[in-house]
């Protein structure tokens, strides 16, 4: 083993590998170093694009905010105006309930008047027929000589006697 050792074997390369080897080198660092700076030019467009989706979602989070607060007020605002119609709906109602039973109570007491002028009617109807027919019949008596009756009182209330 030990001979083995001693014994070295040199080969002796063409100048021209050096160099060679030398210049891949270099273009391979090179690319390398190209590839890093296009990862880096990548890194910094993702990231100023990451910043502008940021951004983006801040705005429309803050418009989405803003909404939803626009409709909160928009539901408070029709809740408002659905109790108030309500209430004004409730108020006709009553005022609807309160002259339908005002208008028929003043119905019955119509109707209960009209009954009764109707019974005054027939007591005045029934007076003018038996004054008349006394009138006429004093007159009628009046004209034959004899006076009576209301005539007859008051012929003798205001005329002098003849019998005198």
């Amino acid at each position: 083993m030990f001979l083995l050792q001693s014994q070295s074997i040199t080969v002796t390369a063409p100048a021209w590998v050096g160099p060679v080897m030398a210049i891949s080198l270099a273009l391979i660092a090179l690319s390398i170093l190209v590839v890093a700076g296009g990862i880096v030019l990548m890194w910094g467009k993702l990231m100023s694009e990451i910043d502008e989706r940021k951004l983006l979602i801040n705005q429309v989070a803050t418009d989405a905010r803003d909404t939803m607060a626009s409709v909160r007020e928009l539901v408070e605002d029709g809740e408002q105006i659905v109790g108030t119609v309500r209430h004004e709906a409730e108020a006709f109602a009553r005022t609807g309930r309160v002259l339908r039973n005002k208008l028929k109570r003043g119905v019955g007491r119509v109707e209960s008047r009209l009954i009764d002028l109707e019974s005054l009617y027939d007591v005045v109807h029934s007076e003018v027929e038996d004054t008349a027919l006394d009138v006429a019949a004093g007159l009628r008596q009046f004209r034959r000589g004899r006076p009576t009756g209301l005539v007859g009182r008051m012929t003798r209330a205001l005329l002098p006697s003849r019998r005198r």
